[in-house]
């Protein structure tokens, strides 16, 4: 009799000390700020097919095939149409934002120089 009353203590002692962990780690992620979501950041490469002030887009090869994205602008950009870019934008309420719009070095397109016949 005396072990199975040992027994129902550590078991009444054991349920006790899990409630009270439990409860305070209820309490510890209660107390804190809320976790904020995070936005997946994606990036595209493409030409500028056009530009206002509000949206640019984009051209690119997929496979084979010539497709488009258009994106909203957040912020004003200094780029010209023809230039080659990468969009660095996310999708929000179903809507692609550019965060960043960065120029591709040597996308400018050159005059060839016209060959002389001597």
């Amino acid at each position: 009799m005396k072990r199975f009353l040992v027994c129902v203590i550590g078991f009444v002692f054991l349920f006790t000390l899990t409630a009270l962990a439990m409860d305070q780690a209820g309490a510890a992620t209660a107390k804190t700020d809320p976790v904020k979501e995070k936005i997946a950041k994606k990036q595209k490469t493409g030409t500028v097919i056009n530009l206002t002030d509000t949206k640019i887009k984009i051209e690119f090869k997929k496979k084979g095939k010539v497709e488009t994205m258009e994106f909203a602008l957040l912020k004003p950009v200094k780029v010209e149409v023809g230039e080659k870019v990468t969009v660095y934008y996310t999708d929000k309420d179903g809507q692609k934002e550019a965060i960043k719009v960065k120029v591709k070095k040597g996308s400018a397109k050159k005059p060839k120089k016209a060959k002389t016949v001597s």
